[in-house]
C-alpha cells in the first residue's frame, strides 16, 4: 500500500556547479523553454519546460560544491515517440562538444540513447519497444542498421530470453500487482 496519493512524474531538478553552462546545455540540446529564472537562498534557479501545459519538467539549481564527486542525479529520461526521434537524439549528442560518452543500449522493453551533461549527469532519451523482458537488461542497438532490422534483431533477441511476452500482456499482469487503492 502507497503512502502516498497517486502521483505521476513530472519533473526532475539537479545541483549544478556551472549554472549557465548547464541551462544553456538544456535549452540548446533539448529545446526547453525557461518558464521562470530566479534566486532561492543566494542560488540562481532555472525552470525548464518543452510544453506549455508543464511550467516546469526541468529545474536546473546553482549550488552543487565543486568538492562533490558524485552526481546528484541517477538519471533523467526523456521519452521518444519513434526510432527517427531517437536517431535524432543520437545523432546530436554524437556531435555536441558538452556530451561525455555516449552509448545506446536494447534493454529488450527499450532502445535507450545514454549520455552524459557537461558535470556527469546521466540522461537517457529511449523508446519502447512492443515487447518486455525482465529488467534490468542490457544488449547492444545498432543505429547503423535500418529501423526493420534493428526490431528484428531486437525481437529475436528478446524473444529468447524466457521472459518475453507482449508488453501489453505484461501490462495486464503489471496491474495486478498494483495495490487497489494506490
Amino acid at each position: 500500500m502507497s503512502k502516498l496519493p497517486e502521483m505521476k512524474l513530472a519533473h526532475v531538478g539537479i545541483w549544478v556547479q556551472d549554472f549557465e553552462r548547464m541551462k544553456n546545455f538544456y535549452v540548446r540540446m533539448f529545446g526547453f523553454g525557461i518558464a521562470d529564472e530566479g534566486l532561492l537562498n543566494g542560488n540562481r534557479y532555472a525552470f525548464m519546460s518543452r510544453d506549455p501545459k508543464d511550467h516546469h519538467q526541468v529545474i536546473v539549481a546553482e549550488g552543487r560544491k565543486p568538492e562533490t564527486e558524485q552526481t546528484t542525479v541517477n538519471q533523467i529520461s526523456f521519452k521518444c515517440d519513434s526510432l527517427l526521434q531517437l536517431r535524432q537524439v543520437y545523432d546530436a549528442v554524437t556531435t555536441d562538444e558538452d556530451v561525455q560518452e555516449v552509448f545506446v543500449t536494447d534493454h529488450g522493453n527499450a532502445w535507450s540513447v545514454y549520455f552524459f551533461d557537461p558535470e556527469g549527469n546521466r540522461l537517457e532519451a529511449f523508446m519502447d519497444t512492443p515487447w518486455y523482458i525482465n529488467q534490468p537488461h542490457r544488449h547492444g542497438i545498432d543505429f547503423s542498421m535500418s529501423d526493420e532490422e534493428i526490431y528484428a534483431a531486437s525481437e529475436a533477441h528478446a524473444k529468447a530470453d524466457p521472459t518475453f511476452q507482449p508488453i501489453e500482456d505484461w501490462r495486464t499482469e503489471f496491474r495486478k500487482r498494483i495495490p487497489a487503492n494506490v
